[in-house]
């Protein structure tokens, strides 16, 4: 695990890093489930769809190996169905759990060692001024870019997320 390009996302916030970790952690099981489901439905869509949502994260926390083994399920997905990922899958399944194992092992360690967040143009009381807020609506397919994204921009006292959604429809 490679915390790199999270700490320049957030510019070594460690409460942020590891906020993401934990929304990766809790989304993780959910997506494993859904790949398990495509894959025993010979739901080729489906998979794809899957494994673009977490293509992005094992990117983000510099599993190359669990992003490569997804890449190839992918075509294989779209080239022979859900079914023919069989295999990868099997192969795939150690990766993810040595990833949220090695994450929690992360989890703790940023916890020992977390620093309080402070929230640019708050006032005393803790309010940021709402009379100039950018009002933002946040769209895009990956839950956890939004959510990571999300986590950024309430940080900013210019700024609110009034909505969050998978597209733009």
């Amino acid at each position: 695990i490679d915390l790199s390009y999270l700490e320049r996302l957030y510019k070594g916030d460690r409460a942020r890093v590891h906020a993401w970790v934990n929304i990766y952690l809790e989304e993780l099981p959910i997506l494993l489930a859904r790949m398990d489901t495509c894959i025993r439905q010979d739901d080729a869509a489906g998979l794809v769809q899957v494994l673009h949502d977490i293509r992005p994260q094992a990117h983000y926390l510099g599993a190359r190996e669990m992003h490569d083994i997804l890449e190839r399920m992918g075509s294989e997905a779209r080239s022979r169905g859900a079914s023919a990922c069989h295999r990868a899958h099997w192969s795939f399944g150690p990766h993810a759990r040595r990833l949220s194992d090695r994450c929690e092992v992360v989890q703790v360690c940023l916890t020992r060692h977390q620093e309080p967040v402070e929230i640019p143009g708050a006032d005393r009381s803790g309010s940021p001024d709402l009379s100039a807020v950018i009002r933002i609506a946040l769209a895009d397919d990956q839950h956890l870019f939004r959510k990571g994204m999300a986590m950024l921009l309430r940080d900013m006292a210019d700024a609110q997320v009034v909505l969050e959604c998978a597209n733009g429809a």
